[in-house]
């Protein structure tokens, strides 16, 4: 039952972490291509702006990702024995 919860989750985060990647390097392509008209209107500002707040989204998105990796890999830990000698140092 958790597995296939963990599965689902990990679907939809994948889903939204390809459409934020997918929206960030779009408008870097863009950018780089329409810079001399960007300038010629002066709307460095706001393409700066908006760089920036894709960025954001898709670093938030990443993280998102790697932290239900990361929940994935807790599952496993009561599966470990107590019993079993842990080296700690």
């Amino acid at each position: 039952m958790v597995q296939k919860k963990y599965r689902k989750v990990n679907r939809e985060v994948k889903r939204i972490d390809s459409a934020y990647s997918g929206r960030f390097l779009t408008q870097l392509a863009e950018t780089t291509s329409g810079v001399t008209i960007i300038r010629s209107f002066k709307k460095e500002n706001y393409m700066v702006k908006d760089f920036l707040d894709r960025i954001r989204d898709n670093l938030l998105s990443r993280s998102i990702m790697e932290t239900v990796k990361f929940l994935g890999k807790l599952r496993a830990l009561p599966l470990i024995p107590l019993d079993v000698p842990m080296v700690c140092d």
